[in-house]
This record gives structure tokens, sequence and C-alpha cells, in this order.
């Protein structure tokens, strides 16, 4: 009975261990990751422009007293 408690703890604490590991080595990759991912934002070519357009649809609204009709605009962002 003691001896399979005796082993019963030891695999456990292994266990514990194994996971605090893993976790850790996780972690490690995913700092590594963000790492790679923000030094190849900051390779990119800076003169290369991305530029996205969306178009949105403005409702009906009153503007200093006088009735907008509804509208469709284009929006440009650049990153």
């Amino acid at each position: 009975m003691l001896l399979a408690e005796g082993i019963h703890a030891w695999k456990s604490g292994q266990e514990r261990k194994a996971f605090s590991s893993g976790y850790t080595q996780g972690r490690s990759d995913g700092v590594k990751q963000l790492y790679w991912n923000l030094q190849e934002q900051q390779r990119a070519d800076p003169t290369e422009e991305r530029v996205s357009l969306y178009e949105v649809t403005i409702p009906e609204h009153w503007e200093e007293g006088l009735l907008v009709q509804p509208t469709r605009r284009l929006i440009r962002i650049q990153q």
C-alpha cells in the first residue's frame, strides 16, 4: 500500500513537471512567433503601400436644417 502511494506520488510529480515544461515551452514558442511576425512587418518594403477601398452607405440624415439624401462614399484605408 505504501509503495503504491509512493509510486503514485512520483508519477503525479512527473506529470506536473512535464505539464509545466510543456506550458513554458508553448509560451516561449508563442513569444518567438510574435517576435518574428513583428520582424517581418518591419522588413516590409516601406515604399509598398497597402491601400484598400471600402464602400460605405451614408443613410438619410438632417444636417444644418436640411434633409440629406442617402449616398455612397468610398473610404480609402492606407496601411
